[in-house]
């Protein structure tokens, strides 16, 4: 179950860092394999203005929609290579 464990190492690095002082965003820097660019400044943004809770909402609204989008199966039918497409018909 090593993907898990890698979790949560992460997340106990996090903790430990605002534990010290970091923003919740300036911890997730420290690890920008796992967390985009684009969230990372969502994250800031409501850190920054008071709106954290609704900074994360949306951004789990988004990544919801994504992987739902991902199950589409107009997603899949139109994924397709046109060479895959052209050699069925």
């Amino acid at each position: 179950d090593a993907p898990n464990r890698r979790i949560m190492n992460v997340l106990r690095s996090l903790s430990k860092r605002m534990e010290s002082g970091a923003s919740l965003a300036d911890a997730m820097r420290q690890y920008g394999h796992w967390f985009p660019a684009h969230f990372v400044a969502q994250i800031s943004a409501g850190e920054n203005t008071g709106q954290l809770a609704d900074a994360i909402r949306s951004l789990g609204m988004r990544r919801s929609s994504w992987i739902d989008s991902q199950k589409s199966p107009n997603r899949r039918l139109f994924s397709r290579s046109p060479s895959r497409r052209s050699a069925r018909c």
